[in-house]
């Protein structure tokens, strides 16, 4: 693995504006990092979009025996992903 992780803090608004943007980014980049860190403390608003990049970034770096980790869920990032279903996915990143 990598010696630094790649850390990533997510806007306010995370919608599908931003997974748009955000999914050209990374594309553009290349390979994606195998240690990323993605800081949720700043979101306010999330959408079912950008939470299936986030899960789509995060299984991609997983099959790369990579390390995705989520820091700092702001409540509605939580929310939103608990009421998806995927809190068991929010301990796993948490924890990583």
């Amino acid at each position: 693995m990598p010696a630094e992780s790649h850390q990533i803090r997510l806007p306010e608004d995370c919608d599908t504006g931003w997974a748009v943007e955000f999914h050209a980014a990374l594309t553009g980049a290349g390979a994606l990092p195998l240690d990323m860190v993605i800081d949720g403390a700043g979101v306010q608003r999330v959408t079912t979009p950008a939470i299936q990049l986030l899960l789509s970034i995060a299984r991609s770096i997983g099959a790369e025996n990579g390390q995705f980790s989520l820091q700092n869920p702001a409540p509605v990032l939580r929310d939103a992903l608990t009421h998806l279903g995927l809190e068991t996915l929010v301990q796993e990143w948490e924890s990583a």
